[in-house]
């Protein structure tokens, strides 16, 4: 969605084409975040600033009241009332329509490294660089569970079976998969093609990826 210049190019996905595009104010964006709606862009500016902009006509409609230094992500609430901001060790959750915050998370020993939230919007998970998963609730802004057993840092996360399922993916390739409401490790591929890996995605809010003789397991537990 940027560019060096400090330009803003919005794509349409379906006629693989550019459906707007506007100025962001300033050259260097550190991170970026399409709401669920596809209405509001949040973005990281290189000022220390978050600003919401409205993805129509690019007008900015809220700049938070708070400088975050830097920002590695930023995250929305599936209902769009709240943004995550990840910065060092800590995720700040950010109370939109009151325009303040509403809790701070220490959420790891070092640099987190994804922040997802789940279907159901009740948890968001977080991975970071001390090789640990931790979940949380997002109404009450505890911590519900800290899972271990990654042997690689985990780079991202992403939520299955209608959240009751979270897959975690290491840099090197390596997939965890939990039990949401538990906190067991169902099972774990470490053996991967992929070298180096940053990102994971669902198929679908019900299904997680289909793996060979993994699926039958996965689409069990969905």
């Amino acid at each position: 969605l940027q560019r060096p210049t400090g330009m803003a190019v919005v794509w349409n996905l379906e006629t693989q084409s550019i459906d707007d595009q506007f100025e962001l104010g300033c050259n260097h964006i550190e991170a970026t975040a399409l709401s669920h709606d596809d209405q509001l862009l949040a973005t990281a500016d290189g000022d220390g600033r978050i600003r919401i902009r409205r993805i129509s006509n690019g007008a900015t409609s809220q700049t938070l009241p708070h400088e975050f230094g830097s920002v590695q992500g930023l995250t929305w609430s599936r209902d769009g009332r709240q943004l995550l901001i990840s910065s060092g060790s800590k995720v700040f959750v950010w109370d939109l329509h009151r325009n303040r915050q509403q809790f701070v998370w220490d959420a790891h020993e070092r640099t987190v490294n994804k922040v997802v939230v789940s279907p159901t919007q009740a948890v968001v998970a977080t991975v970071g660089q001390d090789f640990r998963v931790n979940l949380w609730s997002l109404e009450t802004g505890k911590r519900l569970k800290t899972m271990q057993g990654h042997k690689e840092s985990p780079v991202s996360a992403a939520f299955g079976g209608l959240g009751r399922i979270l897959v975690t993916l290491g840099e090197r390739g390596e997939m965890l998969f939990w039990h949401v409401s538990t906190g067991e490790e169902l099972f774990a591929i470490r053996e991967s093609a992929v070298t180096h890996s940053d990102d994971i995605l669902v198929s679908s809010p019900s299904e997680l990826i289909r793996l060979g003789h993994f699926a039958d397991r996965i689409q069990s537990l969905s």
